[in-house]
């Protein structure tokens, strides 16, 4: 059985030989039906603000300077509720959510026609797709984010290629995870507080994402294959917080 607190292997090897048991509402086993959705929705809404500030506070610091009308990515979008935040912080933007659940994507849609980007339009665009093989031309992007969704994918590899593929040279990947380093007795605490007070689905869904999750070094690597120069890289808590960038002007 593989040690889950020892360090990570080099260049992402644990990547390749392990099979993803978990995909979340990104698709795959686990996705969620439409009422499953809207009700991730309803929860998800409590405190959003606050838990999206660091997401939307890093991808202000990474936008090119001099650019009135960026184009931002996410990558996982969800329900949408990180693009929603980056509305209210850079009204002109265009703003772009990409996930394989058709499910999900219909609360996203409904999310961005509550709100206008200023012209009528709703606040953002939905596009389904995959991280693997994102729908967006070459270079056509001035940052990326990708909150908590690193762990589902199939092909992470594949994925940060991806992204390096449509930031344009100088552009930045904003990435958020679960950490897989952080300490098992952690997460046992963290889930036997959750079973007492929310019940054993809500400790079962802190606990699944570490599954998959991937140490800050094995990320590292891996963007540094991708050709993605990590500028920034941080643990805090269970997570993992890391800015890369793509080189060039």
């Amino acid at each position: 059985m593989e040690d889950r607190d020892a360090p990570p292997m080099d260049g992402g090897a644990r990547v390749s030989a392990r099979h993803h048991r978990c995909h979340d509402h990104h698709g795959g086993k686990y996705a969620w039906s439409g009422a499953e959705a809207d009700s991730y929705l309803q929860r998800a809404r409590r405190g959003a603000r606050r838990a999206y500030a660091p997401m939307v506070a890093l991808v202000r610091d990474s936008l090119p300077e001099g650019d009135s009308s960026p184009t931002v990515l996410d990558v996982g979008c969800g329900p949408g509720l990180l693009l929603m935040e980056l509305r209210r912080a850079l009204p002109s933007a265009h703003l772009i959510g990409v996930d394989p659940s058709v499910n999900m994507l219909a609360v996203a849609r409904k999310v961005a026609s509550e709100s206008e980007a200023g012209d009528g339009a709703p606040a953002f665009e939905v596009r389904e797709g995959s991280g693997e093989a994102l729908p967006a031309d070459d270079e056509s992007v001035d940052v990326v984010t990708c909150r908590r969704v690193l762990h589902e994918f199939d092909d992470v590899e594949a994925a940060l290629r991806e992204i390096a593929r449509v930031l344009r040279p100088g552009s930045a990947l904003v990435l958020q995870d679960f950490d897989g380093a952080c300490p098992r007795w952690k997460l046992w605490l963290m889930a036997g507080i959750a079973c007492v007070f929310r019940g054993r689905d809500a400790a079962e869904r802190i606990t699944r994402p570490f599954e998959d999750a991937l140490a800050l070094e094995e990320v590292i690597g891996l963007c540094d294959g991708a050709g993605l120069k990590v500028v920034r890289a941080d643990r805090g808590g269970p997570h993992l917080t890391l800015v890369g960038r793509r080189p060039g002007a």
